[in-house]
């Protein structure tokens, strides 16, 4: 989904899948992502130290429910307040609150909580508990409620059983919720209903950690005593908020901070020359894409959105936009992994993929494209574009060059990223526009492709719709069977690659730095290993 909150600053978003590692000079740079983590997988602790790890925005709430960012309150919180279940990269489960997972009917997901487990008030953890931060996590008015499936009633069916009941089957709901609730105490979090997230009522957790400030300038976590599992090897947490890249470098180097995420990735070689900092490049599915209303001219035209698809040389806009440190995706919209799990292999993926048009940079195919569309010398058109990301100004300003031998004119327009995301969440874009990193929770096609098409589609901001996309999507959404559901997303590929309302350019990794430390796998860090509280787990001494 599009990081509301956060791409306004260049929103570096952790990955979701890869299949690699490799080292390039001073830089490890992490391919594969690693799975979920449950109390039994984590490693030893040892006692004492504090590690601090900069954050580059304050954040608006500490009640993941408010404010649904892993990178900002979730990385905290879900050392404070925990999932049911973590959730991997490979759509793998492991056990944390719940101990399983049943599903008797498609609409009905039963959990099982963990006896024994305490808040760090010294509540027990109840099924009442969960059931509220179920509920609290589907509730419209919060921004988690567009990562939650459509919940019909949630219900303590025992001391320790939580059935969910769905409005309609959901494929991809125990994912959903796996990534999107964090459990915390019910009875405080009533009491404080009008201030839950706030400084003065932080919501309590069953977390190896609890908060003991929270501040616009820092946020500072100490051990819960008492809790049910294994100690991170920190005794205390640190994260001071700093907004500058720049000043974040220095931080770094003088050792005021331990780790950090990188804004830029155009200074990424400025992190990795610091002495003894490790720079990790997760590869994500955070898609860079383009989009064409095609409800409206020029762009109703398929000759048109072809003959710009033709003109876009993306290797070169991505040297000169992001250091060429992204990875492109060809053939649909949406990177391989996020559909082999219902192809049933990433070489399935692959190989349907492969057949369909990838539209590589060929000016003479995007001239004979033009000459069969209605508007065969050209237009005039303004592209809107978020003053305060970077890399699409540079993308602009490029494209403009781009597309004047098809005698188009691209006039530039700067605007606020509250304004472009406003209008773009109440479907009011018009013409070409620049989408950056539209991310899914989960890898599967209804994780993101069905958000952008049809006329369900939450974010089809090029107004694309047609009945077998309509009723592909719906399949997707809901059907059972891994093959309906594989067939269905051939269908929608198959109609946006040839169609084009949007084109996608590349996805960007999430680079991260850490100083004297290094994360216990070379695969570094995922979003997934944020949102369930491993990653603390993942970090020890360099030495």
């Amino acid at each position: 989904m599009p990081d509301r909150n956060k791409a306004h600053r260049g929103a570096r978003r952790a990955g979701l899948a890869a299949s690699a590692s490799v080292v390039l000079g001073a830089l490890t740079l992490p391919l594969a992502l690693g799975s979920g983590a449950s109390a039994s997988t984590h490693p030893s602790a040892s006692s004492g130290g504090t590690f601090t790890w900069a954050l580059d925005d304050p954040q608006s709430s500490l009640d993941y429910a408010v404010d649904p960012e892993i990178q900002g309150a979730g990385i905290v919180m879900s050392l404070v307040t925990q999932p049911l279940e973590a959730l991997s990269s490979t759509n793998q489960y492991s056990p944390i609150l719940a101990t399983s997972e049943q599903q008797p009917n498609p609409t009905t997901l039963v959990y099982h909580i963990r006896s024994g487990v305490r808040f760090s008030n010294g509540a027990p953890l109840t099924a009442a508990d969960v059931v509220f931060s179920i509920e609290h996590a589907a509730t419209p008015s919060l921004a988690s409620a567009t990562q939650m499936p459509a919940i019909a009633a949630v219900t303590a069916s025992g001391p320790l059983t939580v059935t969910v009941k769905l409005k309609a089957p959901n494929p991809v709901a125990r994912a959903d919720i796996a990534m999107t609730v964090f459990v915390q105490d019910a009875a405080f979090a009533k009491a404080h209903k009008a201030t839950l997230g706030t400084p003065s009522a932080v919501p309590i957790g069953t977390g190896p950690f609890k908060v003991t400030s929270d501040t616009s300038s820092s946020i500072k976590l100490a051990r819960s005593p008492g809790y049910w599992g294994r100690y991170p090897r920190f005794s205390s947490l640190v994260f001071p908020v700093i907004t500058d890249d720049n000043a974040r470098q220095l931080a770094l180097r003088s050792g005021a901070i331990d780790g950090s995420q990188i804004v830029d990735l155009k200074n990424l070689g400025q992190w990795g020359s610091i002495p003894g900092v490790r720079a990790y490049l997760s590869p994500s599915n955070s898609l860079d894409l383009v989009g064409f209303d095609v409800a409206k001219p020029p762009f109703n035209d398929v000759h048109v959105r072809r003959a710009i698809a033709y003109a876009i040389e993306k290797q070169g806009l991505a040297r000169a936009a992001l250091d060429n440190n992204v990875s492109f995706v060809s053939g649909g919209l949406v990177p391989d992994y996020e559909v082999s799990d219902v192809a049933g292999s990433l070489g399935a993926a692959d190989k349907f993929i492969s057949t369909l048009p990838g539209y590589s940079y060929n000016l003479a195919k995007a001239e004979a494209q033009m000459k069969q569309s209605a508007y065969p010398h050209g237009f005039s058109t303004t592209v809107l574009y978020i003053d305060t990301i970077q890399w699409e100004t540079t993308f602009v300003l490029a494209l403009q060059q781009e597309l004047k031998p098809l005698g188009i004119t691209v006039t530039p327009k700067p605007v606020s990223f509250d304004a472009w995301f406003g209008d773009f969440f109440t479907h009011k874009l018009v013409g070409m526009n620049i989408l950056t990193l539209a991310n899914a929770l989960v890898n599967d096609p209804s994780g993101i492709l069905t958000y952008f098409v049809g006329p369900q589609g939450s974010y089809n901001f090029a107004q694309f719709m047609n009945p077998a996309v309509d009723n592909a999507s719906n399949v997707v959404n809901s059907d059972a069977s891994s093959a309906r559901r594989w067939a269905a997303t051939k269908v929608i590929l198959s109609e946006v690659a040839s169609q084009v309302p949007y084109l996608p350019l590349w996805t960007e990794p999430s680079p991260l730095v850490l100083k004297g430390y290094k994360f216990t796998s070379s695969n570094g860090l995922s979003l997934f290993d944020m949102s369930n509280g491993k990653w603390i787990y993942e970090i020890q001494p360099a030495s």
